[in-house]
């Protein structure tokens, strides 16, 4: 049991909104990450900043019939050629993650891009299989901050908080709410900095709550589920913060529709810490069946991007010179109101807290 001396009412202060949590320690600060995607889509202005465009540094159409730019493939993906099946052109690349006796499967590729950038949009077509299905959870395309020049440092820290130094960055999911919503769920952002809010739960049933650090999740009110059998252009975009500030951003866009704006992240403490990997494809926990997602048109800029048809850039598949440029029990936690099709009604933001018989590692 917990010491009563020891009992703190923990204030988790998110988006306007305050947490109150009986435990029997402090974790980390939380700061006030807040959602204004109403009020970025109601102000012309701002949103013109928001979608000002930038620097195209690299493309990936596939059209090469391969993913030699590319590392860490696994599965492995396919390059297909079948003007059927592509977004656009000839060629798209297919992810299938297999069955294998109800155990987490994957197949996906990650691109880098060192020294790294302040400020990147990450542009990808997506399109779910018309019998996709990740049953309870699954990860998807991603954009990390990573220290140093090895495209391998940081990996498999699912579950560790970052310490502001090392690495942030978030992915582009759908989420099935443990198979509640139809597939291939909710898209959201799974987010890990190191000012992340902490799951609490007791995982021996001895009284004593303890604590882990998965992705803070972020989705709108009310979310999008993607339909299967068709394509959609996701956009993602992360602002780093100063050095000790509360400047940084994070922002989702479906189809050329702003999906969400989140401001007052602090991802970093140090202005050496850029960012400079992504990741593509599909990873899915005790995967239920082999499942398929097509991929194609990627790009990467320094400013919004859009849809393929709004793209336009003279050098395919070149990178230029770097530019100045993851709740508690309830997700019910909203602000906001209005918005459109693309937009955001107002933004769910937690963290996931499993009960006892939701004890499971979900991989960043």
């Amino acid at each position: 049991m917990i010491n009563e001396a020891n009992k703190i009412v923990l204030h988790f202060r998110w988006a306007g909104f305050v947490f109150s949590l009986l435990s029997g320690f402090i974790p980390s600060v939380v700061p006030a990450v807040e959602d204004v995607t109403t009020e970025t889509l109601n102000d012309p202005q701002a949103l013109a900043i928001l979608e000002e465009s930038g620097t195209v540094f690299f493309q990936e159409d596939f059209e090469d019939g391969n993913f030699n730019e590319w590392f860490d493939a696994w599965g492995p993906p396919e390059v297909l050629r079948d003007p059927r099946l592509a977004h656009t052109g000839d060629y798209s690349l297919r992810c299938l993650a297999p069955y294998e006796d109800d155990d987490s499967s994957t197949s996906s590729i990650k691109y880098w891009f060192h020294p790294g950038y302040d400020k990147v949009h990450y542009r990808f077509y997506c399109k779910f299989a018309d019998d996709f299905n990740q049953g309870w959870g699954m990860h998807f395309c991603s954009i990390y901050a990573v220290q140093g020049d090895n495209k391998w440092g940081e990996m498999g820290k699912a579950g560790i908080k970052p310490n502001g130094d090392d690495r942030f960055g978030t992915g582009f999911e759908p989420w099935s709410s443990w198979e509640s919503l139809p597939s291939p769920g909710r898209m959201q952002f799974y987010t890990y900095w190191h000012e992340m809010q902490p799951d609490i739960y007791d995982d021996n049933g001895d009284g004593i709550p303890d604590i882990h650090y998965w992705g803070n999740s972020f989705s709108p009110n009310p979310p999008l589920i993607p339909e299967r059998d068709r394509w959609y252009c996701m956009e993602i975009m992360i602002k780093s913060n100063d050095a000790g500030q509360d400047s940084g951003e994070m922002a989702a866009w479906i189809d050329g529709q702003l999906y969400m704006h989140l401001k007052g992240f602090n991802w970093r403490t140090t202005n050496d810490l850029k960012l400079k990997r992504i990741s593509l494809g599909v990873y899915i926990h005790n995967n239920p069946k082999a499942n398929v997602v097509w991929f194609d048109d990627v790009a990467l800029s320094s400013g919004y991007i859009g849809p393929v048809d709004a793209l336009s850039v003279t050098d395919s598949n070149s990178q230029t010179s770097q530019s100045d440029s993851n709740s508690t029990n309830s997700q019910a936690n909203q602000t906001g109101s209005g918005g459109n099709n693309g937009g955001s009604g107002g933004c769910f933001i937690s963290t996931i807290n499993h009960s006892l018989n939701d004890l499971v590692k979900i991989l960043e």
